[in-house]
Order: C-alpha cells, then structure tokens, then sequence
C-alpha cells in the first residue's frame, strides 16, 4: 500500500469516528475530564448549613427577610438560628403571640428546614413575680417534646441544641438540661462531629460548660454563639467557639459587627466555615438590572 493511500485511509476513518460521535455523542466521566481532582472533594456525605444569628434586641426592618432570600440562593440542607428571633420580654400574652406570628411568617419564606435556638428575647424573665410567658409561649410553640433544648442527627453529625438562657436563671432547669446533655452526649460518641448551639457564649456559663468540655471531643466538636452582636472566636480546652454576629439587629457598626451570617460545608465530618456579610449573595436578577442601567448610560453591551 503506497503512504498516499495509507493517509487517505486514516483521514477517512477520523472522518467516520467524528461523524459517529456527533450522532453518537459520549460523556466524557467528570473524574477523568478533570485537570485536578482536588485536594478534599465532595462526597455523598458532604452536606451545607447555615447559622443565622440574632435578628432583634432592637431589629432592623427587613434585614433578616434579605437574609433569607440569599440563604435560599445557596441551598442548605438546613438552617439554624443562635436565638433572639423576637422583641419579647412581654407581659402581654397578645403582644407577644402576635410578634411570633410575624417571625413565623418571614421564616416561612425559607426552602429549607429551620431549626429554633432560644435567646434571651425570646424566652427571657418578664419580670419578678408573674408567669414566664415567654419561656411559655417559645415551648408550646418551637420546643421539641415540650423542651426548649433537644438534639438531632444528620449524615452522621450530631447537633445539639442548648437553652443557655433559662438555665442561667433557674437552677433546677439548669440541672435538668445537664442531665440531658450527659445521656445526650455519651449515645453521640460515634458521630464523626458535634456542632453545639446556643444564644450565651458558653465558656461564660460556669455552671454548664465544665461538664460540655468534659464530655465534648475536642477534635471534633465546634460551638456556635450569638447574644454579642459581634463576632469573636475563641478556643477553650481545644474547642472553638464561634460568636457570630447579628443578622437583622441594630449595632453601633463596629467592627466586626456587620450583618452576616455563616455558612458550614461539612466533608468526611469536617466543617468547613465561611462567614457571609448581608448584600454580597445576589441573584441572576442583579446581572439583569445591572446590563439595563448600564445600557440606559447609552453605551450598549460591550
């Protein structure tokens, strides 16, 4: 066969297989096209939440339903707030089941399980001498087997939720939520992590978190805070503790004090956090008002 034939033949079969593979098109498998895998991917068990913080102890308007509009955007799993949902501090049992109404509303615009975390506006004292109906009402209304403290499981993480207010107040609740943090925390030794949440930061609670630093795994644990409305971060007996900023309540504008909230990438049991200021998740719809005031300038798309 002359070298003139044997090139028309190699040319005409690249000719047939690129035909073939127009009608016949074959996906490439992502594991292959990929330049780098990278150094921790993805996996079936790698899950996302989000930690809103407070919105009240004076909120303002609107901030946490923006909040929630961009939580959407990001498609968690779940969310999670650190307490502080309402003004509260009432006496006045209409007052206050009208303002828990108004919050139920704005959470009710989520496309993801919420899950409550008491603060102290929420079910905080009214005062000396009367009936706690707020600590009433947040139980009938958002407690779990009529408690404001429980616990769930996902994808082999444990979270358990803390009531940091009332215990502070009442030492025979105290006592009873420390029971069930003991029971709680020995069932959850297996979980590849524990993720706590609470309104107080707790290394200031030296009634409770003697025995949670004794009973959490250091290597894998992580706590999350609000109350502050400013973010800090400590490690105490090798255990971070992220105070979170507020989400929708008024600050002086500090630093560190800005509106955002965070979100929890967790992989193999290991969260990874990023902390988000309000405003900077934006929709497709701000590409979209943006090419139109740029073309109302007069200068067109580029």
């Amino acid at each position: 066969m002359s070298i003139r034939r044997f090139h028309l033949g190699i040319l005409l079969g690249c000719t047939l297989l690129l035909a073939g593979c127009v009608s016949h098109p074959v996906t490439t498998p992502a594991t292959i096209a990929a330049g780098w895998q990278g150094r921790s991917p993805n996996t079936d068990q790698t899950f996302r939440f989000v930690v809103l913080s407070d919105r009240t102890g004076g909120h303002v308007p609107g901030d946490f339903e923006n909040a929630i509009a961009e939580v959407n955007l990001l498609k968690p799993d779940f969310v999670i707030c650190v307490g502080d949902l309402v003004e509260g501090y009432q006496k006045d049992e209409s007052m206050l089941r009208s303002q828990w109404m108004e919050f139920e509303q704005i959470v009710s615009m989520l496309d993801a399980p919420f899950y409550y975390v008491p603060g102290n506006h929420d079910v905080g004292v009214a005062g000396p001498g009367t009936t706690n109906i707020n600590l009433q009402m947040y139980a009938e209304r958002h407690g779990v087997c009529g408690k404001t403290y429980y616990s769930f499981d996902y994808k082999n993480c444990h979270f358990l939720v803390l009531n940091s207010i009332t215990a502070a107040e009442d030492p025979k609740f105290c006592e009873e939520q420390l029971a069930f943090i003991r029971q709680d925390l020995v069932c959850a030794k297996k979980a590849d992590h524990t993720f706590v949440f609470t309104h107080y930061p707790l290394w200031t609670d030296t009634k409770t978190w003697p025995t949670l630093a004794q009973l959490l795994p250091r290597d894998k644990s992580t706590i999350f805070n609000g109350h502050w409305h400013r973010l800090s971060y400590h490690e105490t007996n090798g255990i971070p503790s992220v105070v979170l900023s507020s989400t929708a309540a008024q600050t002086d504008g500090g630093v560190g004090e800005e509106h955002s909230y965070a979100q929890v990438v967790v992989n193999h049991g290991q969260p990874s956090i990023a902390l988000i200021p309000t405003g900077q998740i934006k929709p497709i719809g701000y590409a979209q008002k943006v090419d139109a005031m740029y073309r109302a300038t007069g200068r067109g798309a580029q």
